[in-house]
C-alpha cells in the first residue's frame, strides 16, 4: 500500500515538474534553439609593432535540429556584429595611437564585449550586447544594444517589421508609450520622469534598440545619462504587448502571419 502511494505522489510530482517548465503565452512549446557561448579574442598593433587595442569578445551561436537553417541565419547576424566590431576598432586604430601618445596614455585599450540571452522562446531569440572600452575595461560604464529575432524566418525585428497595419506616426506613439511606462517604472519611489529626464527619453529613443519576449518589448536606455550619474545600469522600460495594441505586433503574432496555424 505505502509503495502504492509512492508511486503515485512521484507520477504527480512529476507532472507537477513538467507543467512549471512551460509558458502559457508559448502553448506549452519548449525553445527550439540552443545556445553555446564562445569566445573571440584580437590583438591590434600600430606601425611599430606594438599592440594598441585588443578584442575580448563573448558571443552566443544557436543551433537547432528542427529549424537549423533559421538557427544559423540568426548566429550569423551575430557573426556580423562580431565583424562590425573588428572593422572599427582597426578603423580607429590610427586615431587611438595618437591619443594614447598624446596624453601619455600607457596600456592596451581592450574592447570586452558581452552577450545575454534576454529570451528564447518558440517565436522569438532576444539578446543584448553590452560593450566596455578601456584600459580596465570593468570600469566603463559601456554601452548595450538588444538584439531580436523571429523564429518564423530567421530575421532581425525592428519596430518597421513589428508595426501594426493600424500604427500611426509610429515613432512618436511609441516615444509616448515609453514615458507614459518609465513613469510608472524607472523611479524606484515610482515617481514620474521630470521634464528634463522625459527630454533625455526622447533623444535616446532608437527603433533598433529593444529585447523582446513573449510577454512584452523592453526598450533599453542609459542610467547614467537619465539620472545625469546619479546611477549606473541599463534601464529596460518593459512595455506589455496588451499596452501596444494597434502600435506593434507581438513576436508571436509575427511568427503567426509568417506561418498561420493549421486549423
Amino acid at each position: 500500500m505505502k509503495k502504492t502511494i509512492s508511486l503515485i505522489f512521484t507520477a504527480v510530482l512529476i507532472l507537477s515538474l513538467c507543467s512549471c517548465g512551460k509558458t502559457e503565452d508559448s502553448g506549452g512549446k519548449l525553445p527550439l534553439l540552443t545556445v553555446e557561448t564562445q569566445n573571440y579574442k584580437e590583438d591590434f598593433p600600430g606601425e611599430n609593432g606594438e599592440i594598441i587595442c585588443s578584442l575580448d569578445m563573448d558571443y552566443p551561436v544557436f543551433e537547432s535540429k528542427d529549424i537549423p537553417d533559421i538557427a544559423g541565419k540568426i548566429s550569423s547576424a551575430l557573426e556580423y556584429v562580431k565583424a562590425e566590431t573588428i572593422e572599427r576598432i582597426k578603423a580607429n586604430l590610427e586615431s587611438t595611437a595618437d591619443a594614447k601618445k598624446r596624453f601619455n596614455l600607457t596600456g592596451v585599450t581592450v574592447t570586452k564585449v558581452t552577450f545575454e540571452v534576454y529570451a528564447n522562446t518558440p517565436y522569438v531569440v532576444s539578446v543584448s550586447m553590452t560593450e566596455k572600452t578601456g584600459t580596465v575595461p570593468e570600469d566603463d560604464e559601456g554601452v548595450i544594444k538588444g538584439y531580436s529575432f523571429s523564429l518564423a524566418d530567421g530575421s532581425k525585428l525592428t519596430h518597421e517589421t513589428l508595426a501594426s497595419p493600424n500604427a500611426v506616426k509610429l515613432d512618436e506613439t511609441l516615444m509616448k508609450i515609453i514615458g507614459q511606462q518609465a513613469d510608472r517604472s524607472y523611479s524606484p519611489n515610482g515617481i514620474a520622469l521630470g521634464k528634463e529626464q522625459r527630454e533625455k527619453l526622447d533623444k535616446l529613443y532608437s527603433p533598433d534598440n529593444f529585447c523582446c519576449d513573449d510577454t512584452g518589448i523592453a526598450f533599453l536606455y542609459s542610467y547614467r545619462i537619465l539620472s545625469s550619474g546619479s546611477r549606473g545600469g541599463t534601464y529596460f522600460c518593459k512595455v506589455n504587448w496588451s499596452l501596444l495594441r494597434n502600435t506593434l505586433i507581438s513576436p508571436r503574432e509575427y511568427y503567426e502571419r509568417l506561418n498561420p496555424p493549421v486549423a
